[in-house]
């Protein structure tokens, strides 16, 4: 058997000892070596893989030379046909780079799981076809749907997959399009949205209360059903499982944990989903939309019903994928119930409750920070070298332009030239820059507080008033399975974690509802301290024993890391003035314990 290499260019990668496979040729995209491939740096040329029984393409740049993939993290390990083929040669396989194990060697189980499947396929044991026992039930079939439940209700299966197709992913905003249930393995159903009446509601909810339900990014589904259905799902324990979660917990890389690449990784459904994004992509461009506002309700049943169905199903084998590791592991199984699944149930709470803030104070902080802007600008206009500068470029001067501000800065006012520089070489004219020339001309200043102001608009004012909901709360996503370190991080309609720290002009718009009051908390070094617990690190440990017993004298936690680590002449008080440097560096340190 003849397997050929097709890299980007060249290097001393030994591919037959990372495959662990006799490799007949390497080939290179480029014949000089590049960081970046550009179109005019491949001259690959007499390439032809019909001369071989196998090419492994290596990296992005090779997939998307030869074939449609893009997301090669997705597809690494398997075996692109002639559909995702750019020729009509049916064996080119995409794999991961492994050079890239040097620098990220996370990923490491993920190649090992590649060249797994790489000699499955070279043994003529890729996937099999199972058939599949699907069913769909239109609009007037709410009859046959209600029957399907129904013996749902009534069989053996103890668990069940859930899932919703939907107009929007704002709960209160969208309207549900379908409903997806599995009962078992390389089985499914989907319901149109329509179908559903007042009888499949009540049948729904004696499913979810008898049997224990798995969903994938549950927090979604738990709230659209609550809110379009009224269906509660119990919250006791093993009742109800999120598949994301699971597999958070055995590989928490960041960008790992959706439904299609988890489903192209671990089932039986490929990627079952490939055509619909085809579709979708047409469709935008047919109708000139933004790939950004997208809605599933423009998608035809016909076409819709094809890959909703296998989402459950897909969920259900990753369930039984996934569970099982959880389940034999006493850290991870008490992880997964006492941690995570609770965090989940406090977060589709806290987003469905939302954070009530006042519209009436936004506006005023609004019309505030115009006015602040009006005059700011009228005091920076006022100077002779804005008008100089700009009937030279015959423009109006821009704040926010660096080129235009190097010139006004450097060129016409004289000021000294910092040397601070940008990662291309020119010269910075970033915050901390403005705030030190402002120390002798007002001009700096005055663009800095343009700057800012105009953040503060652009960022939070603007960006709040429109997403205010009908009872004055803002409703948004918070994320227990997008970092590596265990923080939430939030997304969606707003960004919640971005509000300004020092900004009362901003954090005073959210308030306390009537009989509540806003109380804060910091956990200050939250991580470091929990890693002076688990570690038993008795040296890490005395530092937050003598913050709390003499806080005068060890005021700072990286103040005293640093007189620790580098045994400094002074007390740990005084390390932040005497040497700002090295306690810099003690944060470096720090952040290294952290991670």
């Amino acid at each position: 058997m003849k397997v050929a290499i097709v890299q980007k260019a060249p290097s001393k990668t030994d591919y037959e000892r990372h495959f662990k496979v006799p490799i007949a040729e390497v080939f290179n995209l480029s014949s000089k070596p590049v960081s970046r491939l550009l179109k005019k740096d491949v001259d690959l040329v007499d390439f032809d893989p019909h001369k071989f029984d196998y090419v492994i393409l290596i990296g992005s740049e090779a997939a998307k030379h030869f074939t449609k993939v893009t997301a090669v993290t997705n597809y690494t390990g398997r075996l692109v046909g002639p559909e995702l083929s750019k020729s009509d040669y049916p064996n080119f396989i995409i794999s991961i780079s492994p050079a890239v194990l040097a620098f990220k060697p996370e990923n490491r189980p993920v190649f090992e799981a590649t060249v797994a499947d790489i000699h499955k396929i070279l043994k003529g044991l890729g996937p099999s076809t199972v058939e599949k026992d699907y069913q769909y039930f239109e609009a007037h079939q709410s009859k046959e749907a209600n029957d399907y439940i129904r013996s749902v209700i009534r069989s053996k299966y103890s668990i069940i997959a859930l899932d919703s197709e939907t107009s929007s992913l704002e709960p209160r905003e969208g309207y549900p399009i379908g409903i997806s249930i599995s009962h078992k393995v390389d089985q499914g159903v989907y319901i149109h949205g329509d179908a559903v009446d007042e009888i499949t509601i009540m049948l729904l909810q004696e499913l979810i209360d008898k049997k224990d339900v798995v969903l994938h990014n549950a927090k979604f589904d738990l709230k659209y059903f609550a809110y379009h259905y009224g269906i509660k799902f119990d919250h006791r324990e093993g009742h109800i499982h999120d598949t994301m979660i699971l597999h958070y917990l055995l590989d928490e890389r960041t960008g790992t944990h959706g439904l299609k690449p988890l489903a192209m990784k671990y089932t039986n459904l490929g990627d079952y989903d490939r055509e619909l994004d085809e579709w979708k992509d047409n469709y935008c461009k047919t109708h000139g939309i933004n790939k950004e506002f997208f809605t599933y309700d423009l998608i035809p049943w016909d076409i819709i019903k094809l890959y909703a169905v296998k989402d459950t199903d897909a969920t259900l084998q990753l369930f039984n994928k996934f569970y099982p590791f959880i389940e034999k592991n006493e850290n991870l199984h008490r992880c997964y119930y006492e941690l995570q699944l609770p965090v989940l149930h406090l977060l589709t709470n806290m987003e469905d409750v939302g954070v009530n803030v006042s519209r009436n104070r936004l506006e005023q902080a609004n019309i505030l920070l115009d006015n602040k802007l009006a005059k700011l600008k009228k005091e920076l206009w006022s100077y002779d070298a804005i008008k100089a500068l700009e009937e030279e470029q015959h423009a109006v001067f821009n704040p926010n332009s660096v080129p235009q501000l190097r010139k006004l800065l450097f060129d016409y006012l004289k000021l000294p030239v910092p040397d601070k520089r940008t990662t291309t070489g020119a010269i910075s004219t970033d915050t901390s820059v403005l705030q030190d020339l402002a120390k002798i001309h007002k001009v700096p200043d005055l663009v800095y507080q343009i700057r800012k102001t105009t953040k503060l608009k652009n960022t939070y004012i603007n960006k709040l008033l429109p997403v205010i909901n009908d009872d004055g709360r803002v409703r948004t996503g918070f994320h227990q399975v997008t970092t590596t370190s265990g923080r939430l991080s939030s997304s969606g309609r707003f960004n919640m974690q971005q509000l300004p720290r020092d900004e009362p002009l901003i954090k005073g718009c959210v308030i306390a509802p009537p009989g509540y009051k806003i109380v804060a908390l910091d956990l200050t070094t939250a991580e470091i301290y929990y890693a002076a617990v688990l570690s038993g690190d008795k040296e890490l440990q005395s530092v937050f024993i003598n913050m709390q017993r003499n806080p005068e004298m060890y005021s700072d936690f990286h103040s005293t890391i640093a007189f620790m680590v580098f045994q400094l002449k002074c007390d740990p008080k005084d390390v932040k003035k005497l040497y700002p440097a090295l306690r810099q560096a003690a944060k470096a340190i720090s952040f290294g314990i952290n991670v």
